[in-house]
């Protein structure tokens, strides 16, 4: 039961990792296209 629940957690904690490392890289190409449309 406790190694289930480690599994779990650590499923989640590396979830959260992606979800954090999705959200940067949309954030940069936005930024970057949004410069882009204002720089031209």
């Amino acid at each position: 039961m406790m190694l289930l629940e480690n599994n779990i957690s650590l499923g989640f904690n590396s979830f959260v990792e992606f979800q954090g490392y999705l959200c940067g890289i949309i954030r940069v190409c936005f930024t970057r296209k949004y410069q882009g449309q204002y720089n031209s």
